[in-house]
């Protein structure tokens, strides 16, 4: 990228979360990920998936892998590493020049919470992810993307960041809900029901 006079990326590994507050605090951004040559293909469309979530995603791939299937996890681009230096450069300036002039939806908080965001980071990105995404979130996707490189964050320690996150979140009229069972739970954040008062 430096020999291609781009401007110079920020380099982060998988599951920062420095990563991901520079991320969804820059929508206009756009991440390149890249996929050394060990890493089999369900698993490039499945960082990938969870990834463009959060913002647009160009995937730099090991030659020989079918762009198409990581195409239609949502990767904005494929690039193959054996491309040469010229070719990878005009695609990532014409990447960026789409990422800059594109028009993102906005996150979906239903209140600012930016004055009171919980002190510790982890906690942090846990609830701007929830709250820059409108769709619930699959314990899946969450464990992959709060998870490092080589490992998903555990179950029970993704369990244990939600229940953290709930006091927080209640004091602001918020609250996590779960759906589906077993080994595949939801999570979306939504307003905490008000009470009425009843007719008699």
């Amino acid at each position: 990228m430096r020999k291609a006079h781009l401007l110079g990326p920020v380099a982060h590994d998988w599951g920062e979360s420095r990563a991901y507050e520079n991320l969804m605090q820059s929508p206009k951004s756009l991440t390149l990920l890249d996929f050394p040559l060990n890493r089999p293909p369900s698993e490039i469309r499945g960082r990938v998936r969870v990834l463009s979530r959060l913002g647009p995603v160009t995937a730099l791939i090991p030659a020989g892998y079918d762009p198409v299937p990581i195409l239609n996890a949502g990767a904005l681009d494929v690039l193959r590493r054996d491309g040469t230096v010229e070719e990878l450069a005009a695609k990532l300036k014409a990447n960026q020049r789409w990422a800059a002039t594109a028009s993102f939806p906005a996150p979906s908080g239903q209140r600012d919470l930016t004055a009171s965001m919980p002190k510790h980071r982890t906690q942090r990105v846990l609830l701007q992810v929830l709250l820059h995404s409108p769709a619930p979130w699959c314990c899946h996707e969450l464990s992959l993307l709060l998870g490092s490189g080589n490992q998903p964050l555990s179950r029970p320690a993704l369990r244990a960041r939600i229940e953290r996150l709930q006091p927080h979140l209640s004091r602001h009229g918020l609250v996590i809900a779960t759906s589906g069972r077993w080994q595949r739970i939801a999570y979306s954040l939504l307003s905490r029901p008000t009470s009425r008062p009843s007719v008699q």
